[in-house]
Order: C-alpha cells, then sequence, then structure tokens
C-alpha cells in the first residue's frame, strides 16, 4: 500500500514537473547584463563599463571599493547637454572626462574625492562649462599619468 501510495505520488510529482516546464519562459532581457566598452586616446586603453540607461547613469560608480587599473565607467547620454557629477555615496577618487559627440575631450576633472555628507551635508556638482554627450569616469590620477589634456580624442575601440 505504502508502495502504491509513493508510486502515485511519483507519478503526480512528475506530471507538475513537466507541466512547469512547458511554461512559457520571460522574454530574455540583456537590461541586468553589464556591457564594457573600450576606449583609447593616446596609445591607452581603457575598458569602461557601460552606462546607457538611466538607472545605470543614476547609479553610477556608487558604492563601489574598487575599481581596476585602466579601467571606468562611461556614460552615454541621449544628447549632449551640460550633464553634472556628483560623489554621493562614491568611495573613490575620480577623475572625470566629458567628451563630445566625436569623443572629443571638452572639459576634465582631476581627483575628484568622495563626498563626506557628515562633514558636508550636501554633495558639490561637477558641471562642465561645454556641452558633453559622453562622459568617463576613471581612477583619480589617470589624466595626469596618461598625459591627457583637453581637445584630446578617444576612439571607440
Amino acid at each position: 500500500m505504502v508502495f502504491l501510495v509513493l508510486l502515485v505520488v511519483g507519478v503526480y510529482t512528475m506530471d507538475i514537473l513537466l507541466l512547469v516546464d512547458m511554461l512559457p519562459k520571460p522574454a530574455y532581457s540583456n537590461e541586468n547584463l553589464v556591457q564594457f566598452v573600450n576606449l583609447k586616446a593616446r596609445d591607452k586603453v581603457v575598458r569602461a563599463e557601460l552606462a546607457d540607461t538611466p538607472e545605470r547613469r543614476t547609479t553610477g560608480l556608487m558604492f563601489r571599493e574598487f575599481m581596476e587599473k585602466d579601467s571606468g565607467m562611461f556614460f552615454v547620454f541621449p544628447s549632449a547637454g551640460l550633464h553634472s557629477f556628483w560623489m554621493k555615496d562614491t568611495k573613490l577618487s575620480l577623475d572625470i572626462l566629458w567628451l563630445d559627440d566625436k569623443y572629443k575631450v571638452v572639459g576634465i576633472r582631476q581627483n575628484v574625492q568622495p563626498c563626506d555628507e557628515i562633514a558636508t551635508p550636501v554633495c558639490p556638482s561637477y558641471i562642465p562649462e561645454v556641452k558633453a554627450r559622453y562622459v568617463l569616469e576613471v581612477n583619480a590620477g589617470w589624466i595626469g599619468r596618461n598625459g591627457i589634456k583637453l581637445e584630446d580624442q578617444f576612439k571607440v575601440l
């Protein structure tokens, strides 16, 4: 009798598993997939995480405690503008480069420090003087070590 009950339960369980497998699967979405882009200027290549959605642009490098050498985050905006950045909840010191729609450097901010919200209740914003379509954040000191200057041209590899 116990064997018969286990057999029936086993068959019933298999039927349920088969039915679950037949249910429609959610469409694959790559919105959560982290994508990277390689950018080159003055023979130096940066591997940058792509921030091309409103959510990724808003979060940026917040809460990150480490970033590899010659790495960064590349912010892509729908159009050129005076895109401002701040260091709220950012734990890394950064260099920030603003690039026009042809990837030419139109703004630079070096060695931007994390915002200490206890000492400074309102974190400062960093705004370029001219409109930019893209922004590249890299570890502080990267711009100086690599001799990057205004008007330098980046290339997407």
